[in-house]
């Protein structure tokens, strides 16, 4: 069902709705799809690999929109002990064309192999990347996540429902070209270069959050002292309104963190928040660093954006705000550096060993864009807080360095649900005493 504001503050729900806006959904209770070969279609409400072999067999479906550089899709999939064989599948793989996806096709997939290990895959038409194998069992009904944020994939996979545990080896993720696009299609197929096997396995519920990176399953945008009551399960949540903004800052700096320094390009750069930091537990509305550029030329196309990011490098939340790395005032050191603010409407909040970051979205060469963020030379300037560098899956952290920055920042809207039964053993009258 669809999240419902009632009046007297009273929002109705089930404890699988989303906020977000769902893009694209199909429960496979019909059949929209074009069924290429053999054995690939829709039967039973799924859709269904039924005794099929290797060679050019899958079903096709328009989605009807493009993928977004993000999105996130989210799916069903158990395959069957009665599966035998070598035969490699992509259980669900978006294209950009409807064709075969191994000619020379844009592809974001999650493969299955024969023996049961589940990878990420990405191809760019020309290149294809797979990441390290998850280890999946056969008759096991498993919440899959597949989703994109900008030139990073991700792939999960959950047990009990789709805020349920990760299994062993998930997440994985991939770097993904900014040329793979136009992703139109859906797919269920085997590897047509393959050749033999039988392969028996179910997908359901697809659903696609276009433009998206992260989803919430609570409002956070109604009145304080709200009431959600879940359908599905009879609780009851109250809501507590977020605080008011505090600005808090590490501004002082005597030297740069480069993002790009003609040897080593970092994706991002940023100030990582340890245990016992003040801004543990609090959302994150507003970024500020201290930038200047010392390149000179252009790099077409390059932009940066600010964001929370987690301890593997991960994107959290939304980015606070995308420019064009052309905008960076010039300057030849960090006394000519500019401070630049990106907020977002949709707030953060930090947990130990997060870290505010600025991330590129493509390398910058030393003969053209430089950029520079302003930093602490020797020695730690801020008490259990730290520089990191590096890539999504990749960080390296520099506890004698640290990234001046401001943020504003406040205690963060919560959902409470209250406890059932409570007592505070002030009074013994409705106990009953037992001799031992």
């Amino acid at each position: 069902m669809t999240i419902e504001y009632k009046d007297s503050k009273r929002i109705v729900a089930l404890s699988t709705d989303v906020v977000e806006t769902l893009d694209y959904s199909d429960d496979f209770s019909s059949d929209g799809y074009t069924d290429v070969g053999s054995n690939v279609g829709v039967s039973s409400g799924k859709m269904k690999f039924t005794n099929t072999a290797g060679g050019d067999n899958r079903s096709h479906k328009s989605l009807g929109i493009t993928l977004d550089s993000n999105f996130i899709s989210r799916f069903e999939y158990k395959r069957l002990s009665t599966t035998s064989g070598n035969i490699p599948t992509y259980p669900v793989v978006f294209t950009a064309t409807n064709s075969d996806p191994e000619a020379d096709n844009d592809f974001i997939a999650i493969r299955v192999d024969s023996g049961g290990t589940a990878y990420l895959t990405v191809d760019d038409g020309t290149t294809n990347t797979v990441t390290s194998g998850i280890t999946i069992s056969n008759d096991v009904n498993y919440f899959i996540e597949l989703k994109r944020e900008g030139t990073t994939s991700y792939l999960s996979i959950k047990t009990g429902s789709h805020t349920g545990s990760d299994i062993s080896g998930s997440p994985v993720n991939l770097s993904t070209p900014a040329t793979v696009t136009g992703l139109t299609t859906v797919q269920h197929a085997v590897k047509s270069n393959q050749t033999g096997g039988s392969y028996n396995a179910e997908i359901d519920n697809l659903e696609i959050y276009n433009g998206e990176t992260s989803l919430t399953s609570k409002p956070t945008n109604v009145q304080d002292n709200s009431l959600l009551v879940e359908k599905d399960t009879a609780r009851r949540y109250w809501f507590d309104a977020r605080g008011a903004d505090t600005t808090s800052s590490q501004s002082s700096f005597d030297n740069d963190s480069k993002i790009e320094n003609g040897a080593s390009q970092y994706d991002f750069v940023g100030q990582q928040f340890l245990s016992g930091h003040s801004l543990i537990g609090q959302s994150i509305s507003s970024i500020s660093f201290w930038l200047w550029n010392i390149g000179s030329g252009s790099t077409t196309g390059a932009t940066y954006s600010y964001g929370v990011f987690d301890s593997n490098g991960n994107l959290k939340g939304d980015v606070f705000g995308t420019l064009n790395v052309s905008d960076i005032t010039q300057a030849s050191s960090y006394s000519g550096a500019t401070k630049r603010t990106m907020t977002t409407s949709s707030p953060v909040t930090i947990e130990a060993n997060d870290f505010i970051g600025i991330r590129t979205n493509q390398a910058l060469t030393s003969t053209a864009y430089d950029i520079e963020i302003g930093s602490g030379g020797n020695g730690s300037i801020e008490n259990n807080a730290q520089r990191v560098r590096g890539s999504a899956g990749s960080v390296t952290q520099d506890s004698h360095r640290d990234v001046a920055y401001e943020v504003i920042h406040a205690t963060p809207a919560i959902w409470t649900m209250p406890p059932t039964y409570e007592d505070d053993f002030s009074s013994y009258a409705d106990q009953t005493a037992a001799d031992a």
